[in-house]
């Protein structure tokens, strides 16, 4: 018999008009919640300036591309193949923190751990370098 949990989602949401939490003070929140079983913790702004700047810069964006009548397709294969040479500039870093003794304490890589990570770094640098010149050669697909 299939039992349902009523909340499987449990946790509080940042989100009131003021000075934002300082972050001290959302990790005791974290620690609270999650020694009381809560999984969740959502950050929803109403004051912060920078996120409705983001979000207003979002939107704008997109109705930028809406009204340019870039085909669609196009402009997602072109997306993903930035994104793909970009990868490895978003990689490396998670990379380094990952063997920081004094930032990540006893989860800090270990030697077989920082062996896969390196070759996912190659693969990831192998594929940011082709990803271009490929999209050029064969015209994006088209």
């Amino acid at each position: 018999m299939l039992v349902l949990r009523p909340f499987a989602v449990r946790g509080v949401v940042e989100g009131f008009y003021g000075t934002p939490w300082k972050h001290d003070a959302r990790l005791e929140v974290m620690s609270f919640l999650a020694a009381r079983g809560m999984n969740a913790y959502a950050y929803a702004p109403k004051d912060d300036a920078r996120f409705h700047l983001s979000l207003i810069l979002t939107l704008v964006a997109a109705a930028a591309v809406l009204l340019s009548r870039a085909d669609p397709v196009k402009l997602t294969e072109f997306v993903i193949v930035l994104s793909a040479a970009a990868l490895p500039l978003t990689y490396f870093p998670v990379l380094v923190v990952a063997n920081d003794p004094e930032y990540m304490g006893v989860k800090t890589n270990t030697p077989v751990s920082n062996a896969l990570g390196v070759a996912f770094l190659v693969l990831l640098l192998v594929v940011s370098v082709a990803a271009v010149p490929l999209m050029i050669i064969t015209k994006a697909g088209g």
